[in-house]
C-alpha cells in the first residue's frame, strides 16, 4: 500500500514534460506580443497623421459607393447562385442513380455550398455597407436630391438583401431536400435549424459538431486579435471604450454559451446525438 502511494504516478511526469515544452513555445509567443505592443505604441504618433488622411479618403470613398453597393453586391450574388442552383439541378437530373454516382453529388454539394457561402457573405458585406452608408451622410442635408436618393438606396439595398437572401436559402433547402427526403425543415421556419440537424444521420451530425468546435476556436482567435486592436484605438486613436467593450461582450457569450452547452450536454450525454 505504501509503496503504491510513493511511487511517481507517470502522468504526471508526462504532464510536466508536456507543460515544459509547451510553456517554451507560449513565453516566446508572450515575448513577440509584447515587443510588437512597444513598437506599436512607439510608432503610432508617427502613424496617426497617415491614418486620418487614410480615413478621410476612405470616407469620401463609402460616401459614394457605400449606399449602393449593397444592390449591386446583391443583385451579382442572386444571378450567380441562381446558375449554380440550376447547374446543380441538370446534373441531379442527367446523373445515373442506379449505380450510386458519388462524384455528382459530391459537385452538387459543392455547387450548393458556395451558394450557401456567397449568400452568407453578401448578407454580412451588406450590414457593413448600410452601417457605412448612414454613417456618411448621417450630417448631410435631408432636402438635399442626392442625399435622399442615398437614403433611398440604402433602405432598398437592406430590404433587397433580406428578400433575396430568404429566398435563395429556400431554394437550396428545399432542393436539397428533394436529393435528401429524410431533410426535414424549412427556411422560413425559426426552428429551421434543430429540425434540419434532428433529420442528419450521425455522420453530418459529426461533421456539423466538429466545423462548429472549429469556428468557436477561430472566433476566440479572432475575439483577441480585436481586444488588441480595439485597446491599442482607445489608447492611441481615441476610439473609445466602446469597441473594446463590445468584443469583450461577444467573447464573453460566445465563451459561456459554449461552456454552458458542455455542461448540460456532459449531465445529459444523450442528447448527444439527437
Amino acid at each position: 500500500m505504501n509503496e503504491k502511494k510513493n511511487a511517481v504516478n507517470p502522468k504526471i511526469m508526462e504532464n510536466r514534460k508536456e507543460d515544459k515544452k509547451a510553456l517554451r513555445i507560449f513565453l516566446v509567443i508572450l515575448v513577440c506580443c509584447f515587443v510588437a505592443g512597444l513598437a506599436a505604441g512607439f510608432f503610432s504618433e508617427e502613424f496617426a497623421g497617415g491614418l486620418d488622411e487614410a480615413a478621410a479618403f476612405l470616407i469620401r470613398v463609402l460616401d459614394g459607393v457605400a449606399p449602393f453597393a449593397t444592390l449591386v453586391t446583391t443583385t451579382i450574388v442572386l444571378v450567380i447562385s441562381l446558375v449554380l442552383e440550376r447547374k446543380s439541378r441538370r446534373m441531379y437530373a442527367d446523373a445515373s442513380w442506379d449505380d450510386e454516382d458519388e462524384e455528382t453529388v459530391k459537385q452538387i454539394d459543392t455547387q450548393l455550398n458556395y451558394a450557401l457561402i456567397l449568400v452568407n457573405m453578401n448578407m454580412i458585406l451588406s450590414y457593413f455597407f448600410i452601417g457605412a452608408g448612414f454613417y456618411c451622410i448621417r450630417d448631410a442635408d435631408p432636402h438635399k436630391i442626392l442625399t435622399e436618393v442615398k437614403f433611398f438606396a440604402v433602405f432598398a439595398g437592406f430590404i433587397y438583401m433580406a428578400v433575396v437572401s430568404l429566398i435563395l436559402q429556400k431554394r437550396i433547402v428545399n432542393f436539397t431536400k428533394e436529393m435528401n427526403p429524410e431533410k426535414h425543415g424549412s427556411a422560413y421556419d425559426v426552428s429551421f435549424a434543430k429540425k434540419w440537424i434532428g433529420s442528419c444521420d450521425e455522420a453530418e451530425k459529426l461533421q456539423i459538431y466538429k466545423a462548429s468546435y472549429s469556428a468557436y476556436k477561430l472566433t476566440q482567435g479572432a475575439c483577441m486579435v480585436l481586444w488588441l486592436i480595439c485597446f491599442t484605438g482607445m489608447l492611441t486613436w481615441d476610439f473609445g471604450m466602446l469597441p473594446m467593450t463590445m468584443v469583450l461582450i461577444l467573447w464573453a457569450t460566445l465563451t459561456i454559451g459554449y461552456m454552458k452547452e458542455c455542461f448540460r450536454l456532459s449531465r445529459h450525454p444523450e442528447e448527444i446525438m439527437k
